[in-house]
């Protein structure tokens, strides 16, 4: 059983309109700091800032290559190169993760492919770029970043492709629709509406601190290659023109599924039981089989994008992009691991693997069994969990639909991060509200400790350090436990619920040091400090939140600064409201007025404003801190 989902670039083509033409501390990672929710601006912040001193940094991520370099320096079994590492792997020595294969129904030892070193290729589905990106789009990309920080952690050389669907129906319908409200639109141009979603995407990825992959090949950039793989599989008998329909001026191909025995193996859906086609279009009668899917669309005379082909002007259907691409970005096949949404198994999945199938000859084809085979097309499988949107699944039709956007108003983009990540990502992810929220709690809650902790130890080190026979034993053990506990959770399929549990008790000697008076006069302090803080970054880097460096400090500060803000926002306060309701709190109390002081407390809980009696902001005001709403005042 699972466990549960909640714990503690550019862009170019040659087109015109109606054708185309086929042409740590310096414990864990100083170097690295990716983006960081404190660089976005918000209603609060800057006074916020003002109160208590600070200037919010601004964070950027790292280029695809720098990046994967940065992270290659996280990991604690190495600080070796990747070149080095190559060198030296072993495969009968390898690291130990398990990794849950969708063909295989089970884990599996992960190991790349044999005489490939250490190197790894990894290929995810990207987007369809008509719209803004949603909550499933993060649900995945998340789950896929912790992934590829994990294999890189792990000593592994990743390349990292994830594509862009930029040629589609919901494109090119997208774009009619703006060029009808407004011809002079640029977005009414099919190509221009892709890049600029894709543009948009790329910031959404950005705030999630999601590494950009090393390639993000785009389908209009590879037609020919889509076109000679569609001729392949014609002349290996696997695919068929069909002639247009009225409207068309350019043959369809389809791709004959009953030819290729083993096909639905990925799935496990039998096409002779089975009467669902596997396309995104309604089944059309110029088919051989309910299961034939379209590898290129005749062009209908009104479309505003085209290429030629051997059977017209048309554009490529949405499965063979995939693989087309990954053949080309990769060299052929198979890659290593091939991943993306469960609602991609089938059709999108299994028609991937059909095409590479049929493209790599009959003596391949032919064999039923060869579909399951792991050299046929992708050596693993990987599919994430969906989001759930108050128990129900996510949907338009529903109108529980919502944009990562959407999100980013009303909370700090590391809450989203936080409540997908801590889902193990074959999962389904629960979202609500009152799951950010706790999120948002949980977030504050850690980096409000790490921030005492990063202080504590550096006013223990000003002080002249420890005693160079002190030995926290204790601490140091904690601190060794959870890193092992993490070691273990990651390598068993992801498991990232019990990375974030491992966390609880480092959490909590950091508190006991920090805020109890044995704590502030232990012996051994500064060891013990210096041992939980990296063993909590060693931590939250695993579920991709990298926060240690020389400037931990200033980021966490800057973080409870966006966390309070926002949380003013969904209250639906402004800090003018929330101090006017403050100064009648401290009246009251002066006056012992009880009965009101409690009124006013509890009515601001109620928001999600937690006041912390005893304890002041630096500015000298009433302490409190964002918790999660339990209604409205």
């Amino acid at each position: 059983m699972l466990p549960s989902s909640s714990c503690f670039g550019g862009f170019s083509a040659g087109y015109t309109r109606g054708s185309m033409q086929t042409t740590s501390a310096s414990r864990l990672l100083s170097s690295y700091a990716p983006y960081h929710p404190s660089s976005r601006s918000r209603g609060g912040l800057s006074s916020l800032s003002r109160r208590l001193s600070f200037k919010p940094r601004r964070l950027v991520v790292p280029p695809p290559a720098a990046a994967s370099s940065a992270l290659s320096t996280t990991s604690s079994t190495t600080s070796t190169s990747s070149s080095t590492r190559s060198e030296a792997f072993n495969r009968d020595t390898a690291p130990a993760f398990q990794l849950y294969n969708t063909m295989a129904r089970t884990k599996q030892p992960f190991l790349p492919r044999p005489g490939m070193q250490n190197k790894v290729t990894m290929y995810v589905c990207g987007i369809t770029a008509y719209d803004y990106s949603h909550i499933g789009h993060a649900r995945a990309y998340v789950c896929y970043d912790v992934l590829y920080r994990h294999l890189t952690r792990l000593g592994y050389d990743v390349t990292y492709v994830r594509n862009f669907t930029d040629v589609d129906d919901k494109i090119i319908k997208r774009a009619d629709e703006i060029r009808e409200r407004d011809p002079n639109d640029p977005l009414g141009e099919p190509v221009a509406l892709a890049a600029e979603f894709s543009r948009a995407f790329h910031e959404d990825m950005d705030k999630l601190s999601c590494l950009r992959p090393h390639q993000e090949p785009r389908a209009t950039e590879h037609i020919p290659e889509m076109i000679e793989f569609i001729e392949t599989m014609i002349g290996n008998e696997h695919a068929y023109p069909a002639l247009s329909d009225d409207d068309g001026v350019g043959g369809d191909v389809y791709f004959a599924v009953d030819t290729l025995p083993g096909y639905g193996a990925l799935s496990g859906r039998d096409p002779s039981k089975d009467n669902r086609a596997g396309e995104r279009i309604a089944v059309d009668g110029r088919k051989r089989g309910p299961f034939d899917f379209a590898l290129w669309k005749g062009a209908r005379k009104n479309d505003s994008i085209k290429w030629d082909s051997p059977w017209g002007l048309g554009r490529p259907g949405w499965h063979i992009e995939c693989t087309a691409m990954i053949k080309k970005t990769f060299g052929g096949f198979p890659i290593d691991i091939h991943g993306g949404g469960r609602d991609l198994q089938f059709p999108h999945h299994e028609n991937e693997l059909a095409q590479a199938r049929a493209g790599q000859g009959c003596c391949q084809c032919d064999d039923p069994s060869a579909a399951s085979e792991p050299d046929s097309y992708a050596r693993y499988w990987v599919h994430n969990g969906f989001v759930n949107i108050d128990n129900e699944k996510m949907s338009k039709s529903l109108g529980n639909f919502f944009t990562i956007r959407d999100v980013f108003e009303r909370y700090p983009p590391d809450a989203l991060r936080h409540l997908l990540a801590s889902a193990q990502y074959r999962t389904d992810v629960s979202y609500s509200d009152t799951a950010l929220e706790m999120s948002c709690d949980t977030l504050y809650y850690t980096r409000s400790t790490l921030l005492d902790g990063e202080l504590a130890l550096a006013a223990t080190i000003e002080a002249g350090g420890d005693d160079k026979k002190a030995n926290p034993k204790e601490q140091l053990a904690i601190a060794a436990t959870a890193r092992e506990a993490c070691d273990k959770a990651m390598e068993d399929d992801l498991n990232t619920p019990m990375v974030c549990a491992a966390a609880v008790p480092i959490l909590k000697a950091i508190n006991d040091i920090c805020q109890t008076k044995a704590g502030r006069k232990m012996k051994g302090r500064q060891a013990a400090l210096e041992a939980l803080l990296a063993a909590a970054y060693d931590t939250f880097d695993r579920l991709g939140f990298v926060w240690g460096g020389s400037d931990a400090a200033e980021g966490h500060r800057s973080s409870l600064i966006e966390y309070k803000a926002a949380a003013l926002q969904r209250a639906g306060l402004t800090e003018g409201d929330l101090s006017e309701r403050l100064s009648a709190r401290e009246e009251a109390r002066k006056n012992k007025d009880y009965a009101e002081s409690d009124r006013l407390r509890d009515e601001l809980a109620k928001l999600g404003i937690s006041l912390q009696d005893g304890k002041k902001e630096e500015d000298g005001s009433p302490a409190w801190r964002p918790v999660p709403r339990t209604g409205e005042a």
